[in-house]
């Protein structure tokens, strides 16, 4: 069962991703953001697939990434479902839209100070785990990899993951050595009137 909790305060702070402003919720000093935004911040048409997403992955999130709250709304207090930037970065992580890899850097850049004065909190033991654990994944998966795109794709997150626990990720040449092979020169049979492959 879901516990709804008293009415947060909004914060006068505005955080702006591309054409997104977010209604910031000032929870114990710290920036948090809605469901609804951060969906159409990473290019979902409809937040119920976000929120969709969001359910699928439950166990991934702490406390300290997600809450429900009641939100002054034009209708009176409505129950809304806010994130830590730690929680909408692994937002970001789980979603696979154009947007996703873009939002996430803003996350960092908001998370390191470069977006706002105010900074999160220091990282919770249960959010460190849950980010090794993602991070451990993308290792994974890089060692996998056969194709150029994708080992890019994944050392990116994996650099961005590895910053926020103070990891150095190694390099892309060193995880996915299969990947950035060139491919195989394809062999053209001898024409009409040569001799066949073989020894000279």
């Amino acid at each position: 069962m879901t516990t709804t909790k008293p009415l947060a305060r909004a914060s006068a702070v505005t955080l702006v991703f591309q054409n997104t402003e977010f209604d910031i919720v000032d929870l114990q000093g710290q920036p948090w953001l809605r469901l609804p935004q951060i969906g159409g911040a990473l290019g979902y048409q409809k937040f119920d697939k976000l929120r969709e997403l969001y359910e699928r992955n439950t166990a991934e999130f702490t406390p300290d990434m997600t809450q429900m709250l009641e939100l002054p709304s034009a209708g009176g207090p409505q129950a809304t479902r806010i994130f830590s930037l730690r929680g909408a970065h692994l937002l970001g992580m789980l979603a696979r839209t154009e947007r996703a890899a873009a939002f996430r850097r803003w996350v960092l850049d908001v998370l390191e100070g470069r977006e706002a004065p105010q900074q999160a909190g220091p990282m919770s033991y249960a959010q460190r785990l849950a980010y090794l654990k993602e991070r451990s994944t993308l290792v994974a998966r890089l060692r996998k990899a056969r194709n150029r795109a994708e080992a890019q794709e994944l050392h990116q997150n994996l650099c961005q993951v590895s910053r926020l626990v103070g990891i150095e990720a190694q390099a892309l040449e060193q995880l996915a050595p299969e990947a950035l092979k060139p491919p195989p020169k394809k062999l053209v049979a001898p024409g009409r009137g040569h001799e066949p492959w073989g020894d000279e």
